[in-house]
């Protein structure tokens, strides 16, 4: 991987010399003659100076953290990096960054963001540095997807590099099950999805499961049916330009949710079944169809060989076929991935650090994990797979490539905290009580949005 370097004019000559912003050959100084270049360079510039805060809140991000740390030094000669591992849950690792952040301290200059509402306050704040410029001016768009460099360049301000994978939502499917229930091809309508679903039920499979225990999972199902006929309602809706209730995009998408359940399609109490619970039932061939973010797609795929088919929610306005699969909930999260601590003393190199390690972590994925689901394009970047991808994780690598509309989910993009717990519980209710109507849920989602 190259480093990349900034470009931004305003910055003074010095600090370009110290840079180092051509890779072969000299830069000319003001006296005409050239700066020293490659070894000569580090040996006698005086390294930059920069910590990282890097956060692991789940254990399978543990490995990922200690990659990068044994690479840092090969990867940015010039930089002196003071790289710290964060353990612990989500509520730790906000405490401590604030903290620093609220003391004044520039002890921190880059750390890791899990974006929403738990970056609000200290974008409030003035604590972080704002990339749209640095990013622009450094090439980095060049190197990402398309549909997601489009997604972040069109935020009025850019507070984080992208660093998750990018997760969507989509289904993926037993293909044995559905020869054994008579499926011959992949239902693009709700039509076509809920004949699909009785032919599955009838063979005795469960015909599909999610875990809406999770509440953001039940959220998300929703979510992603409403987004076939309308992507845009979820935005207009937490901006204030729509309710929910006049969606007829998120109206049609519960009430199909809605029949599901109660024709029996999804696991008897499938409210109080959770994600690990929902995957296990998956796993072992007795529900035919699961609804899940794409990151566990490499996963499913390696279980299950070319039997794991991939399929995206089918279209709930059927004379919108030609559209299927090309509008998918998920995407990259706003203001989620690598921060700049605003008061740094070295922003254009911490932003370039930032860069780096994004890419560090995404390379990782792609190379290490199969994760084929990452902000930036594998090929531009010279990364492999650690093997020939299954039928489905190279269907879903092609696929990609037509996904038009893809943002963050509901629960990312909700006002406040409070407006993302009321969603997802709301959702949650939905699939646990067959008394709640969906007039009464999307009224709750309305309630959510105003919530303080």
């Amino acid at each position: 991987m190259k480093k990349h370097v900034m470009r931004k004019t305003a910055l003074a000559s010095a600090l370009i010399l110290v840079m180092g912003l051509t890779a072969c050959g000299g830069a000319e100084t003001k006296d005409g003659g050239q700066s020293q270049t490659g070894e000569q360079k580090s040996e006698t510039t005086e390294k930059i100076k920069l910590s990282v805060d890097f956060f692991v809140t789940e254990d399978n991000m543990l490995d990922i953290a200690h990659y990068i740390e044994e690479v840092l030094p090969e990867q940015f000669p010039d930089y002196e990096v003071k790289f710290e591992i964060t353990q612990g849950d989500a509520q730790t690792v906000e405490t401590k960054i604030r903290t620093a952040l609220a003391s004044g301290s520039n002890s921190v200059d880059v750390w890791w963001c899990h974006g929403g509402t738990w970056a609000t306050p200290m974008i409030n704040g003035d604590f972080v540095l704002e990339m749209g410029g640095y990013l622009e001016s450094s090439g980095f768009y060049d190197d990402m997807v398309p549909q997601v460099a489009s997604f972040v360049k069109e935020q009025e301000n850019i507070y984080a590099i992208p660093f998750e994978p990018t997760s969507y939502w989509i289904n993926m499917y037993n293909k044995e099950a559905f020869e054994k229930a008579g499926i011959t091809e992949v239902p693009k309508t709700l039509d076509g999805f809920m004949d699909a679903l009785e032919a599955l039920k009838g063979a005795g499979y469960t015909p599909i499961v999610t875990g809406a225990k999770d509440q953001w999972m039940a959220l998300d199902f929703i979510e992603t049916l409403a987004y076939t006929v309308s992507p845009e309602d979820s935005f207009k809706a937490v901006n204030g330009e729509l309710k929910f209730v006049d969606s007829s995009a998120w109206r049609k998408a519960a009430e199909a949710t809605r029949e599901m359940i109660d024709k029996g399609y999804f696991p008897e109490n499938i409210g109080l079944m959770d994600r690990t619970e929902a995957d296990a039932l998956f796993s072992t061939g007795q529900a035919a169809i699961i609804s899940e973010t794409s990151s566990t797609l490499t996963t499913v795929c390696q279980e299950f060989g070319d039997n794991a088919g991939v399929m995206y929610y089918p279209m709930l306005d059927a004379e919108n076929v030609d559209q299927y699969g090309i509008n998918i909930s998920g995407g990259q999260k706003t203001n989620c991935g690598f921060m700049v601590n605003a008061a740094t003393e070295h922003p254009e190199e911490a932003v370039d650090l930032a860069i780096g390690l994004s890419k560090l972590r995404n390379q990782y994925e792609y190379t290490k994990l199969g994760n084929v689901a990452v902000p930036f394009d594998a090929e531009k970047m010279g990364w492999e797979l650690p093997e020939e991808p299954a039928e489905g994780v190279a269907q879903f690598a092609e696929d990609m490539k037509k996904f038009e509309y893809s943002k963050n989910f509901l629960q990312d993009i909700m006002p406040t905290s409070t407006g993302t717990t009321l969603s997802m519980e709301a959702a949650s209710k939905f699939f646990t009580n067959p008394d709640y109507s969906v007039d009464e849920f999307l009224q709750d989602l309305d309630k959510a949005v105003e919530a303080e």
